[in-house]
């Protein structure tokens, strides 16, 4: 499995060792093999992931300094059109809104090329 840190990433990609399909087929063994659904409140479905990394392939690397870094967004930062989780009661929990809005910050990244 190849090292997920940005100088192994970066390097990597500019060497041709790997692109971004590869990476995101090592992300999902790993999470695969790890396997507890505890981890994830909600996950981008493979298909989709595997069709940003393909969009991703065709960009210059040299415009995008995040480019085929694998992230995760914490449960309490909303993504726009993704499931979020009230951090209410216990009675709320199971309940899981669709964000329309997204925050500032993630909204960003998506509006990049690639995403």
């Amino acid at each position: 499995m190849t090292s997920l840190d940005l100088t192994t990433l970066r390097t990597g990609y500019r060497a041709g060792d790997f692109g971004p399909e590869g990476i995101v087929e090592d992300v999902l063994d790993r999470i695969s093999a790890h396997d507890d659904p505890a981890v994830w409140i909600h996950r981008v479905s493979d298909a989709d992931l595997r069709a940003s990394a393909a969009a991703l392939a065709q960009m210059p690397i040299d415009d995008l300094p995040l480019y085929g870094v694998p992230f995760a967004v914490k449960d309490n930062i909303d993504v726009a059109g993704l499931s979020a989780r009230p951090t209410g009661c216990a009675a709320t929990r199971s309940i899981r809104p669709v964000c329309l809005a997204g925050r500032a910050r993630v909204r960003r990244w998506r509006s990049q090329p690639g995403w």
